[in-house]
């Protein structure tokens, strides 16, 4: 049993710590998967417009790049994206939790 009446010792980890881990864990994974999804949509968003930005010599990824190779670079880290979430919901729990 821990003994709750002693200090906390720099550098030591108590169970308030751990407890405060375990509840940033599910704010930490929606804030990865959002950003992650706020990149691709970054990197792609440009993809329409690629033959006009060419045309008025405007650089972008897309241009730089070339449009399938950023379709094929914002199809992978979707799915990157989304089997992070599926092996989180399975090996960690806590994430999962409500």
């Amino acid at each position: 049993m821990i003994d709750k009446t002693k200090k906390h010792k720099k550098g030591s980890i108590n169970e308030k710590d751990i407890s405060t881990l375990l509840q940033s864990l599910p704010v930490a994974f929606i804030t990865t998967f959002v950003t992650l999804f706020v990149l691709v949509i970054a990197i792609t968003k440009d993809l329409p417009d690629v033959e006009g930005d060419r045309k008025f010599q405007i650089s972008t990824l897309a241009t730089k790049l070339g449009v399938r190779n950023i379709a094929f670079l914002g199809s992978g880290l979707l799915l990157l994206n989304y089997i992070v979430a599926i092996l989180a919901a399975v090996f960690m729990p806590q994430v999962n939790r409500s």
